[in-house]
């Protein structure tokens, strides 16, 4: 694969991909966190639909994704994408 050519051609779309990927989350979750953190009301109803879904691995979504968008790169970009939804907690103290 090296020597054809084809390592690297994998290598970035693979790295395209991921940072297809990982863009699309942290612009959901920029604009979802803005758009949440404006109102009470609005944190109100969102975070507790946001808090429900860490519990479920990402990973048992993907045989829906697959169903829903098909078998094409869109549901491995929205997997990437959904993985981007948590930061680690900062540091106490």
């Amino acid at each position: 694969m090296a020597r054809s050519g084809e390592l690297g051609r994998h290598i970035g779309v693979s790295l395209a991909r991921v940072g297809i990927g990982f863009g699309l989350g942290a612009g959901v979750g920029t604009v979802l966190g803005l758009v949440l953190g404006s109102s009470h009301a609005l944190w109100a109803i969102g975070n507790p639909i946001i808090a429900a879904t860490y519990p479920i691995p990402k990973i048992a979504l993907l045989p829906l994704m697959i169903l829903w968008l098909g078998i094409r790169e869109t549901p491995k970009v929205v997997m990437i994408a959904l993985g981007r939804d948590r930061l680690p907690d900062p540091p106490l103290g």
